[in-house]
C-alpha cells in the first residue's frame, strides 16, 4: 500500500469505512452489547467422543490476509480516530497460539514493518506525522481469546472471538515510538477487541477471521450522540482505537496438523 494516499482525514478512514459498509446489515439485526454467551472451540470432524481432550493444548498458527478494501494488500490496521491517526503493520509472526481447552485460547504475535501516521491537518497536502514504532522489534501483542455466540435474529446465530489483555498484569501491547512522535516513549494498548469468524460453525481447516470498527461496535453500548457508554473497547494510551484486517487461522503439531476446527 502506498501510503502517501492517506492524505486526509477521509482517506485516513477508508478501510474502516469500506468494513463498517460489509457489516451494515449486521449492526443494524441488533446490538450485541450484553456480551452474548460463551461458545466453545471444536477440533476434529464431529462427532468426537474425546471433544475436550483433542482441544486442549491445540497449537495453532495463522497469517495476515487481504483486507476488505483492497484484494492485494494484508496490512493489519489499528486506527485511533480521535487523533486522526493510524499503525499500520506489514505482517505479522504468531509466536504462540494455544487453544487451552474448548472455552479459551492464548495467542502471541508480533507485528513487523509497523509505522504511526497522524494528519496534522484537514486539507489535502497538509502534513502528515509518520514514525517507526519498535523499529526492528516489533509489536508483540498478547492476548487470551474466548468464543461468543450471538444470536442476531430469530433461528441466526453469528460466532465472534473476544480478544482481551489481562488488566492485572499486563497490557496487550506497548508501543515505543521514536522521538518525533506525539505520545512519548511508550503507549500502551489495553482492553478488548472483538474478531468475526466467518462461517464459525464450519468444520474448516483454515478459518476466516475480521477485525473492523463495524464489528467492534455490534459489541458497544452508545448514548444518542454516539458515545461510548460500555461494552468491549480497545484503547491506544487513552484513545479509543480499532483493528482492521483479515487473518487466518489453523492447527499445527503431529497431532493436529490439517485438522478441522470450527466455534459453535
Amino acid at each position: 500500500m502506498n501510503m502517501r494516499r492517506f492524505k486526509t482525514p477521509s482517506l485516513l478512514f477508508a478501510v474502516a469505512l469500506g468494513a463498517a459498509v460489509v457489516f451494515a446489515v449486521v449492526a443494524s439485526a441488533a446490538n450485541l452489547g450484553n456480551g452474548g454467551v460463551a461458545g466453545k472451540i471444536l477440533v476434529g470432524n464431529p462427532p468426537v467422543a474425546n471433544q475436550e481432550a483433542l482441544a486442549t493444548n491445540a497449537k495453532f498458527t495463522g497469517q495476515l490476509e487481504a483486507l476488505t478494501l483492497e484484494p492485494t494488500v494484508t496490512h493489519m490496521v489499528l486506527l485511533i480516530p480521535s487523533i486522526k491517526a493510524l499503525i499500520l503493520c506489514t505482517s505479522a509472526d504468531v509466536e504462540e497460539g494455544k487453544i487451552l481447552n474448548t472455552n479459551e485460547g492464548l495467542l502471541k504475535v508480533k507485528f513487523l514493518g509497523c509505522q504511526f501516521r497522524q494528519s496534522l491537518g484537514e486539507k489535502e497536502g497538509e502534513e502528515i506525522k509518520s514514525c517507526p514504532i519498535n523499529a526492528g522489534a516489533g509489536i508483540v501483542a498478547t492476548a487470551k481469546f474466548l468464543p461468543k455466540l450471538h444470536e442476531i435474529a430469530a433461528g441466526v446465530n453469528e460466532l465472534f472471538l473476544l480478544f482481551e489483555g489481562d488488566p492485572t498484569t499486563s497490557p496487550i501491547a506497548t508501543l515505543k515510538l521514536g522521538e518525533e512522535c506525539a505520545f512519548g516513549a511508550n503507549v500502551n494498548i489495553t482492553g478488548s477487541v472483538v474478531a468475526l469468524v466467518k462461517e464459525g460453525n464450519v468444520q474448516q481447516v483454515t478459518k476466516l477471521i475480521t477485525f473492523s470498527e463495524a464489528i467492534q461496535k455490534l459489541f458497544q453500548i452508545r448514548n444518542e450522540k454516539g458515545e461510548f457508554v460500555e461494552g468491549d473497547r480497545l484503547l491506544f494510551g487513552n484513545a479509543e482505537a480499532f483493528i482492521d484486517g483479515n487473518a487466518t487461522g489453523s492447527l499445527i503439531g503431529l497431532t493436529h496438523l490439517g485438522l478441522n476446527w470450527s466455534t459453535v
